[in-house]
């Protein structure tokens, strides 16, 4: 074995041995790493570091190809909220709510977004942020379609199609009387009749009210209604006697009005002189008396018709026959007051007038006339509540005046409001109860403030045939508001008051026309005359004046008359009415001016007719 085995092995043996030593003689912690103590850390932050994105730069040939976004934001969506259907004056309506209102949007813009199967003729009515559908029917069921592209006042703009059903009921039962009067004459045929809805059964009962106690109730109409409305039937409840009563079938029409004559004269004839009371009433097995619907009627069965005519002096009454219209004579006519009492009995002369003098007409309280009862040779009686107005004039357009006395005066003004400072014209005429002139007669003008202060008093003498002209300038700081003229006959009570209001105002002093040309088309770049004429109310001509105009564009609901229930133009364009200022030349001497029309192709552009 040579020398440089034995040292490589030798160094062996060595190192192992010394691996072994240092393993068993060094201390066991002494291999380990020693724990420390926890300590804290601060540091200080200078400045914060923000992330900043990266840029990059636009390459010119890209820049200049770029196309700009549109500025014009999109239109916000309209949105449906619910509908409801609603009854008014006996016609059906569905109605649509959404978020945004239609109140400016005419009936003409909506209709072409509305769609209503089966067809039916039908109307729109934009009521704020509703859409009401009119013509709709009872006991019918009908889809609806509003289509997308419907616009609001705001420009909101539905985005999808809404489909929609809806379905109505029937008519709810109604009972009620044709005609507005309470007398049944004695004649051959004449019934009464009664209007029904949905009624196949009814309940009649006939009561009778005694003519002494007649005076304390008020024979009236009566009223009807469904089952949802409050009809009372309790009138004369205490006082009345039922003198028949009886239950009838009707012959029903779906939805429809049925009238039903009755004749009642035989239940009536033979019962004395009074007033009688018909109530109608549904009959509904397993309902209620009140969830029904009824109907109440006051009836006098009679041949007297009774006219009365008040005057200045007394009560004119004419008593006449219902069958021939012949005036009658020997009735008897009975004044009862208030309280029943009875004022006064008049027989009718032998042309069938009676009298009651004022002085018996004056009563008040408890002895206030009342009642005109009237009893024929033949137990025919009739009645005059004198306690209803004479004419009812509601419905008509006039006012009446009072009944003139022995003295009837009349007052009028040149107008009705002045300006401070300015001249009022007062004209008066005196007459008597034949509308004959009273001359020599002096009156008493008196003026009175707003604030019931007077301004003045002063006589007025007769200018001539009774009649009276006089000026009465108001006060530079007169008080505005409503002055009064009291106009009195000296030495009696006869008075008249006329008003006058004095305001701060520029009254309307020029009158204009406007005559066009009789094309019944204008073109985009054509032109019409408007001829324009200005008259001063007092007859000058209103020359030398300048003057402005204005043109309202809009859309034409009606273009063609054969083609009412047509609309033209493209549904889809949204077409605003707009204001164009025309230059008009001044007036000339004759107070004419005329104007050229024109209208650009840009001003006229649109599918609609306009």
């Amino acid at each position: 074995m040579n020398s440089s085995v034995i040292k490589f092995l030798v160094g062996v043996v060595l190192f192992l041995f010394a691996g072994v030593a240092g393993f068993h003689l060094l201390p066991s912690d002494q291999g380990t790493v020693p724990e420390r103590a926890a300590v804290s850390v601060e540091a200080v932050v200078e400045k914060a570091i923000s992330a900043t994105p990266q840029t990059f730069q636009r390459v010119p040939e890209l820049a200049a190809n770029a196309v700009e976004a549109p500025s014009d934001p999109l239109p916000a969506t309209l949105r449906y909220l619910s509908m409801e259907t609603q009854e008014q004056d006996d016609d059906m309506r569905a109605c649509l709510s959404f978020d945004s209102s239609f109140a400016d949007i005419k009936e003409s813009e909506l209709k072409p977004f509305i769609r209503v199967k089966p067809d039916v003729p039908f109307s729109l009515d934009g009521q704020d942020t509703r859409i009401c559908i009119l013509g709709l029917d009872y006991a019918q069921s009908y889809s609806v379609q509003v289509l997308k592209g419907l616009k609001s006042d705001t420009g909101d703009e539905l985005k999808s199609t809404r489909r929609l059903t809806v379905t109505f009921e029937d008519k709810p039962s109604f009972v009620g009387f044709a005609g507005e009067g309470i007398i049944l004459p004695d004649t051959k045929g004449a019934r009464v009749v009664l209007k029904t809805v949905n009624v196949d059964r009814l309940s009649l009962k006939l009561f009778r009210v005694n003519d002494r106690i007649l005076s304390q109730h008020s024979p009236e109409i009566g009223e009807g209604g469904t089952a949802d409305d409050y009809v009372s039937t309790y009138i004369a409840s205490s006082r009345r006697v039922e003198v028949w009563s009886d239950e009838v079938s009707l012959t029903e029409n779906r939805n429809a009005i049925v009238e039903t004559p009755f004749d009642l004269q035989d239940k009536i004839s033979g019962k004395g002189p009074g007033a009688y009371i018909l109530i109608a009433e549904h009959i509904i097995e397993g309902q209620s008396s009140y969830r029904r619907a009824k109907a109440i009627r006051w009836l006098i069965s009679t041949d007297l018709a009774l006219s009365s005519y008040r005057g200045s002096d007394a009560l004119h009454v004419a008593v006449r026959s219902i069958k021939a219209a012949r005036l009658k004579a020997g009735v008897r006519l009975d004044l009862v007051a208030t309280n029943n009492e009875q004022l006064a009995e008049v027989i009718t002369d032998s042309e069938g007038r009676a009298v009651f003098d004022n002085a018996i007409l004056s009563g008040t309280g408890p002895l206030k006339p009342r009642m005109i009862m009237a009893y024929g040779d033949d137990g025919d009686y009739a009645v005059l509540d004198l306690s209803r107005a004479p004419l009812d004039l509601s419905a008509m357009d006039v006012q009446g005046r009072r009944i003139a006395g022995a003295f009837d005066l009349y007052a009028f003004t040149d107008r009705g409001i002045y300006r401070p400072g300015q001249t009022v014209q007062l004209t008066a005429l005196l007459r008597d109860s034949d509308a004959r002139a009273i001359e020599d007669r002096v009156l008493t003008l008196s003026l009175t403030r707003p604030d019931g202060s007077q301004e003045l008093s002063r006589p007025l003498k007769d200018e001539n045939a009774g009649g009276y002209v006089t000026e009465i300038t108001l006060p530079d700081q007169a008080a505005r508001g409503i002055w009064t003229l009291e106009l009195a006959v000296e030495g009696t009570d006869a008075k008249i008051f006329e008003t006058i209001s004095v305001e701060d105002f520029v009254p309307q002093r020029l009158k204009l026309t406007l005559k066009p040309e009789e094309q019944p088309v204008l073109r985009a770049g054509e032109t019409r005359d408007i001829t324009l004429d200005a008259q001063f109310y007092y007859g000058a001509p209103g020359s030398d004046l300048e003057t402005e105009a204005q043109v309202r564009l809009q859309r034409d609901p009606n273009p063609f008359e054969g083609f009412k229930d047509y609309s033209f133009g493209d549904v889809k364009e949204d077409f605003r009415e707009r204001l164009i200022d025309v230059n008009v030349p001044a007036t000339d001497e004759d107070g004419a001016a005329i104007v050229s029309l024109e209208l650009s192709k840009s001003e006229a552009k649109s599918s609609h007719p306009l």
